[in-house]
C-alpha cells in the first residue's frame, strides 16, 4: 500500500513482490530465480500435518486475543452518517456502487488520503513525500494516483459501509477475512472454504 502511494504500483504486472528469491544461472547461461521456503510456508506445511510448536500455540492464543478486541460496532458507528445520504442499499452490487461514489468524490480525495495516512501511522517523512507526489500529480483522483491503494481502499470502504447497511455482520474476524481480498489482483484463482 505504501509503495502504491509512493508511485510504485505492480497492478499492471499482476505480480506480487515475493521475498526470498535468489538469482542463479544454469550451465547454458540462462538466468532464473530459486525461491527459498519462507518461514510462513514451512509453518503452514507443519500445521497441515498437525504439528504445532509451543511458539505457534502461543501465537494462536495471541491471535485469538487480538481478534476478540476488534470492535466492529464502533467502526459501524463511525460511518453511519453515510447512510443518511443514501436512499437504499440492500445488496452487494449496490453497496459497491455506493462505496465507489463515496471514495471517488473529487472534493474529499485529499481528506481521504490524509485520513488513511494517519490511520496507517505512516512515517512523517514518507507522508511528506506522498503529499508532494499528490500535489505534483496531474490527476487528483486516488484511483489514478495509486491504483493498488485505491483497490484496498475500496475493499475497506465496502466492508465498513457493509456493516452500516447490515450486509456484513460485526463478527470480529470478518475484518481480517476481508483483508484476503487484497491479494485478488495477483491471483488467477482464489479459493476459500470460509462462508
Amino acid at each position: 500500500i505504501v509503495s502504491s502511494l509512493m508511485g510504485v504500483d505492480y497492478l499492471d504486472h499482476r505480480r506480487p513482490l515475493v521475498p526470498g528469491g535468489k538469482k542463479v544461472k544454469d550451465k547454458d547461461g540462462k538466468i532464473g530465480i530459486i525461491m527459498s521456503v519462507l518461514p510462513e510456508q514451512e509453518a503452514v506445511r507443519n500445521w497441515q500435518k498437525g504439528n504445532f510448536s509451543e511458539a505457534e500455540k502461543k501465537l494462536a492464543a495471541e491471535y485469538r486475543a487480538y481478534t476478540s478486541e476488534i470492535d466492529l460496532e464502533s467502526v459501524k458507528k463511525q460511518f453511519v452518517k453515510v447512510k443518511e445520504s443514501v436512499k437504499e442499499c440492500n445488496d452487494i452490487p449496490t453497496l459497491i456502487a455506493v462505496s465507489e461514489n463515496y471514495i471517488n468524490n473529487p472534493i474529499s480525495q485529499q481528506q481521504i488520503l490524509a485520513g488513511v495516512i494517519e490511520a496507517f501511522g505512516i512515517d512523517q517523512s514518507l507522508a511528506t513525500q506522498i503529499f508532494y507526489r499528490w500535489e505534483c500529480s496531474p490527476s487528483k483522483l486516488i484511483k489514478d494516483f495509486a491504483p493498488y491503494f485505491y483497490f484496498t481502499l475500496k475493499i475497506d470502504t465496502v466492508f465498513r459501509l457493509g456493516l452500516v447497511f447490515n450486509l456484513i455482520t460485526t463478527r470480529s474476524t470478518n475484518k481480517i477475512d476481508s483483508e484476503y481480498l487484497y491479494y485478488l489482483p495477483y491471483c488467477n484463482i482464489f479459493s476459500s472454504r470460509d462462508k
